[in-house]
């Protein structure tokens, strides 16, 4: 359930905090998501970090790992969506941060593993998506993604889905 508090307020002077994350509590890794950068300037919109550990003394292998840390996903309304921070800003405008054209998706499949008591970590960029009154709405926003686990003990892969909330508010 997401909430648009403000549709109309302007600029990008916002905050995003993470209001909850939602994780099975039965995964051999821990996914987590935190505001590395906060607040959206003239030079870069907010970013967010996600991280997946591996809690476990063997090896994981994580399906399509760029939709596990949420490369190019979608709020659930699609007015936000994350992109990785290596893949530059598209034609968002610098200041407003709203992608007004469509987002590239991968085309193929991505395993990785990630080793024993270690992680795989991700640096995203937080745009606006669509056609708005305002760069950055503010409200509450959820973002949802499918993950696929299995380890060299596992019988089978393991199917699940992690997500989180965030809330964008004016500074």
């Amino acid at each position: 359930m997401e909430k648009d508090n403000n549709p109309t307020s302007g600029g990008s002077r916002v905050n995003v905090s993470i209001t909850s994350i939602t994780v099975p509590s039965n995964l051999p890794i821990k996914p987590n998501v935190e505001a590395i950068n906060p607040m959206a300037t003239e030079d870069h919109p907010p970013q967010l970090r996600t991280t997946l550990t591996n809690t476990t003394e063997d090896p994981v292998i994580v399906g399509d790992i760029r939709n596990a840390h949420f490369e190019n996903t979608f709020s659930e309304s699609g007015k936000y969506v994350l992109v990785p921070e290596n893949s530059g800003y598209g034609n968002a405008e610098p200041g407003c941060w709203r992608i007004t054209g469509g987002v590239g998706q991968a085309a193929t499949y991505q395993e990785s593993e990630i080793p024993s008591n270690s992680r795989s970590t991700r640096l995203l960029n937080l745009f606006a998506h669509g056609e708005s009154e305002s760069c950055l709405p503010t409200g509450t926003y959820q973002f949802k993604t499918l993950i696929d686990i299995s380890t060299s003990t596992a019988q089978s892969t393991q199917n699940t889905s992690w997500g989180f909330t965030i809330q964008i508010k004016h500074v």
